[in-house]
């Protein structure tokens, strides 16, 4: 009887370590490919809208929301100068994302202003088809790995972990590509504010000229 309870508990203990193996491995991939978002812009084909830091050959540095390259030219809407501007391609050493929004005239946008336009919906969606495709890696890996065994508990930790794990993962690029779409649509609201006021202002202008 003892000689089967020491197999028991020693069989028990090895497909606990196995759990504990498989979890910390999705977990320190999921860390990993958190971390793993490149701040880096190409200087040739640029992420439009990017609020980023320009970095130029000769040490001085430009913030601003990127417009478009046109020919050797990179357009960007400069924060200092608040208006359009353009730097040779050639002369720029670097362009890195930076933890700051602009509008459509070189303003900073609040966080809160922000977060104020963001919805849930791809953060759902996204989170929603993660936690089905965690799922399901997790039922083939349980089905490969505690099939023998036949310790449902086992399998059920580990199909519950990538589930979350996935729902977590989707999740969050979900939030980013929000957040994303928040970003536009304060520009956009900004921007409309600034036609409105100049409409405002040419009406009353005309009123004016016709007095």
């Amino acid at each position: 009887i003892n000689f089967q309870l020491t197999k028991r508990f020693e069989k028990k203990g090895f497909i606990m370590k196995k759990v504990s193996v498989i979890l910390s491995i999705l977990f320190a991939g999921l860390y990993i490919i958190s971390c793993s978002g490149s701040k880096a812009v190409s200087k040739e084909n640029p992420e439009s809208q990017a609020s980023v830091l320009i970095k130029l050959a000769d040490g001085t540095k430009r913030a601003g929301i990127i417009f478009k390259t046109e020919g050797e030219y990179l357009m960007y809407v400069d924060a200092q100068k608040h208006k359009l501007d353009s730097l040779h391609i050639a002369d720029i050493s670097s362009i890195t994302k930076i933890d700051k929004y602009f509008d459509f005239q070189g303003n900073i946008i609040p966080k809160d202003e922000i977060k104020s336009h963001k919805k849930l919906k791809r953060t759902l969606l996204y989170g929603g088809g993660g936690l089905i495709l965690g799922a399901a890696a997790g039922t083939g890996l349980s089905i490969a790995l505690f099939a023998k065994d036949s310790n449902q508990g086992a399998a059920l930790a580990t199909i519950g972990a990538f589930g979350a794990g996935g729902a977590w993962l989707f999740g969050s690029m979900g939030s980013a590509a929000d957040f994303d779409d928040a970003v536009f649509a304060a520009r956009k609201a900004r921007g409309q504010e600034v036609t409105e006021r100049l409409k405002k202002l040419e009406e009353e202008k005309a009123k004016l000229e016709k007095k």
